[in-house]
């Protein structure tokens, strides 16, 4: 065996990563955003980048190509009782036989729980399996439950845990979860794809957006607030519909629109008909590109109590857009109130209300803070940073593939 030639060969072949993401485009939602937004930071340092995530239709193309990367669909019945447990099984021999050098698996805990035990088996000598965990995740987690001690013992069985914030870490390791193998980056967000907000456009926003459908279309001056929040029951979702009732009696024009798609969504539906704000409240659903609907917003909304550190946030700030959170949001983001941000009280809808007022009442301030928010999410988003902290959670042997950059 010529040594010398094997590993001048491992150096020069491409870095292959797979990216493990429960749901993929056409679903988009924060989870997915940020899987796009990594996979095609990756993919530009030259590294052979693939997103696999369950495929739920038989017709759909299982590969195809999307920005600078590559999508694997593997098919996962829902009818089919056995649906789930093929699909278990096929992305195990997908990811055994590509034998990749490192393996991310995003938010795709169910994925992990079923094939953690076999990579670390199989892949140990030539792969990193990497999790990375969110905090709205752990948010669903009861620490005292069987979920939690299971949970943790799939992180301990990766190679590397990548975080959203400090306090998270402190968590896992007070778990038992090894502190040398946990890091903490925030999620990458392409600024170049995130169309910053400005005066002059928002009126060629809602145009655009009213040709889509007659129900989003908006006058100049019509106020409209827009949130994006994960909807996976957080109660804050909640004081935010007990709010809107205070800010419609102020302004019977102005429209919350609500984007995504959770767990939660139905409950939050429930409430807007309870309360009769369908008129004034719209739950629209998936975007794929919701630029132009944060272009056109006065103000974007985030009343979560306990999922904090969110990169939906972060991107509606990077549009240039107003941001209203709660107390505990901004101190734990560390965000100044009045500067670049408007903040209300945590769980007090009244406070609410009047904070989302704000920038229906005062509007030159608000575009004030929107450009300082701006600011403050390009410096914490910054791509490489974050970008580095991925790749450098892989193993030595397969950094070294990376290509050297000028």
């Amino acid at each position: 065996m010529n040594t010398s030639n094997d590993s001048a060969n491992d150096v020069c072949s491409p870095l292959r990563l797979k990216i493990v993401c429960p749901r993929f485009w056409p679903f988009s939602g924060s989870t997915e955003f940020a899987a796009s937004d990594l996979a095609e930071s990756i993919a530009d340092r030259g590294v052979d980048t693939e997103v696999i995530t369950a495929g739920w239709e038989k017709e759909a193309p299982a590969t195809f190509g999307f920005r600078n990367f590559r999508v694997q669909r593997i098919y996962r019945s829902t009818s089919n009782p056995w649906g789930n447990h093929r699909y278990q099984k096929n992305l195990r021999r997908y990811l055994i036989n590509s034998q990749p050098d490192g393996i991310i698996f995003f938010d795709a805990f169910a994925e992990l729980q079923q094939l953690a035990k076999t990579l670390a088996e199989s892949l140990a000598e030539t792969t990193t399996v990497i999790v990375r965990v969110h905090d709205h995740s752990l948010s669903q987690l009861s620490k005292n439950s069987k979920n939690w001690q299971r949970f943790i013992s799939q992180l301990k069985m990766a190679d590397r845990v990548i975080v959203e914030s400090h306090p998270t870490k402190i968590d896992l390791c007070q778990a038992g979860v090894d502190d040398q193998r946990i890091f903490v980056a925030n999620d990458i967000i392409l600024l170049d794809m995130v169309a910053q907000s400005d005066f002059t456009s928002q009126a060629t926003a809602r145009h655009t957006i009213s040709i889509a459908h007659p129900m989003l279309s908006l006058s100049s001056s019509q106020p409209l607030i827009i949130c994006a929040a994960p909807m996976f029951g957080d109660k804050g979702m909640l004081d935010l519909i007990d709010a809107w009732p205070y800010v419609a009696r102020q302004n019977p024009a102005a429209k919350l629109w609500i984007l995504g798609h959770g767990p939660a969504s139905k409950k939050i539906w429930d409430r807007i008909m309870a309360k009769q704000l369908t008129n004034s409240i719209v739950m629209l659903g998936q975007f794929d590109d919701w630029s132009d609907v944060m272009r056109a917003a006065d103000a974007y909304v985030h009343p979560l109590r306990n999922h904090l550190n969110c990169s939906m946030l972060g991107r509606a700030m990077s549009t240039g857009v107003c941001p209203i959170v709660c107390e505990a949001a901004a101190t734990a983001v560390g965000l100044t109130p009045n500067q670049n941000v408007i903040v209300a009280p945590t769980a007090d809808p009244q406070q609410l209300a009047a904070a989302i007022l704000r920038p229906i009442d005062r509007a030159q301030e608000c575009i004030d803070i929107g450009l300082a928010a701006a600011q403050w999410a390009h410096q914490r988003y910054d791509v490489k940073q974050n970008i580095d902290a991925f790749l450098s959670a892989l193993k030595p042997s397969a950094t070294k593939k990376l290509p050297t950059r000028s």
